[in-house]
């Protein structure tokens, strides 16, 4: 709940008690009191459900002189009898469109302090690439400022406040940009000359990239709603998993432009987009879902045909590169090619008599060739031509499959029999 102060010319507030009751207010009380001039005046201390504060606010409007005072935390109003406690404080609702937006405008603020983490998740991932350390990547994640302006692009998107979304695609943009200028200049200024393993497994997109953003734009819009102390996920965890999908390719876009690689550039700058994309769909969504709208009380309305523009205009984007992602592969979809072609390889072994399949690895390096790596064992009792006994049989009858599955691919199949016990 929530607890809403107002202050009226003396003689209102009975009116002001009433309108407030018939909205939704659950208790109130009436003061009578004096400003800093000594003029007569009442205040009000009112208590409401987090969805029904924008519908107070709203009847509130046309009120003379009115002046509010809300309080952001959370409180808990008690009403006899004891038993009925345990619905009182587990009847919790969403926070209101206005306080969502208010606190949308607040992430805006300081630009230094942002800047900072910016360049210090920077660092982190640049450090975690570098020395192939996950956890790094992780700290990373939890040091990342994006989570504030991914919601306020998605809240802006909801309401069709154009300025709030340049403001806040603006900061996004100077998020990226700082993340990927302090890992290059790291890179530089180290002399790191060739990507490491982890560089190309980060630079590896999966065909079912767009889930990541899309999971994360639901679960910081749910998590954005919620009141203090009434989320079921901490608001670290939902930051850390909208940092997830933009963390690590930000500072791998300035680490790929230090080394002069393209692919990795690009694939770090596909992924960023999409994510950001991505999100901003999902959340905006969610936003429309829970009562976010252009007319909120107290704020200047948004516009439906910024509303609609932006919202149309990130379905065309999110479309647009699922279909590039597509018509490149397996460019931009080499995950999900090495996952493949794993499986296609360990079934094809799986149908060979005699043969045991113990590993098949594939590796996607940064020309487009398809190296496989292939260990199995071969039955003693079984009797092979000594064509399969080497493995060059299996080899040249698994590289046919493999093109025939990935025509735009170049596959390279090695295959390792031993001797089984």
């Amino acid at each position: 709940m929530r607890r809403l102060q107002c202050y009226v010319p003396t003689g209102s507030g009975a009116e002001v008690l009433a309108r407030a009751a018939a909205a939704g207010a659950t208790d109130g009380v009436r003061l009578d009191g004096r400003d800093a001039d000594d003029t007569p005046q009442e205040l009000l201390l009112l208590y409401l459900p987090n969805d029904r504060f924008d519908d107070v606010l709203e009847v509130l409007e046309d009120v003379d002189d009115l002046r509010l005072t809300f309080q952001r935390d959370s409180v808990v109003a008690l009403s006899p009898p004891a038993e009925e406690l345990p619905d009182q404080v587990s009847d919790v609702t969403s926070r209101g469109p206005l306080e969502m937006l208010v606190e949308g405008l607040q992430s805006l603020g300081a630009w230094p302090p942002f800047l900072v983490y910016s360049a210090t998740a920077g660092a982190v991932v640049w450090a975690g690439l570098v020395s192939e350390t996950v956890f790094l990547l992780t700290a990373a994640m939890l040091i990342a400022p994006y989570a504030a302006p991914a919601m306020t692009t998605a809240l802006a998107t909801a309401r069709g406040d154009g300025l709030l979304l340049r403001r806040s695609v603006g900061r996004y943009l100077a998020a990226v940009a700082t993340t990927a200028v302090t890992a290059a200049l790291l890179t530089l200024v180290t002399g790191e000359s060739a990507p490491t393993e982890l560089m190309l497994q980060v630079a590896d997109v999966s065909a079912m990239s767009v889930l990541l953003p899309m999971a994360a734009g639901v679960a910081g819009a749910l998590g954005f709603s919620r009141a203090d102390r009434t989320g079921i996920v901490s608001g670290a965890g939902i930051g850390m998993l909208v940092a997830l999908a933009l963390a690590p390719q930000a500072g791998l876009l300035g680490i790929g432009l230090a080394l002069g690689e393209a692919r990795i550039v690009g694939s770090a700058a596909f992924v960023a987009t999409l994510q950001l994309v991505g999100i901003n769909v999902a959340a905006s969504l969610v936003f429309h879902l829970l009562g976010v709208r252009r007319q909120v009380p107290r704020v200047r309305d948004g516009s439906l045909v910024a509303s609609l523009g932006a919202a149309a205009a990130t379905a065309v984007a999110l479309v647009g590169l699922l279909v590039l992602q597509w018509q490149t592969a397996p460019d931009l979809t080499r995950e999900t090619v090495m996952t493949r072609a794993e499986a296609i390889t360990l079934s094809f072994l799986d149908e060979q008599p005699g043969i045991v399949a113990t590993d098949a690895v594939a590796r996607f390096p940064l020309a487009d060739n398809l190296p496989i790596e292939v260990f199995a064992l071969r039955a003693q009792a079984v009797a092979l031509s000594a064509d399969a006994a080497s493995g060059d049989e299996l080899t040249a009858a698994l590289d046919e499959r493999l093109r025939e599955e990935f025509p735009s691919t170049n596959p390279t199949v090695v295959v390792s029999v031993e001797r089984g016990s």
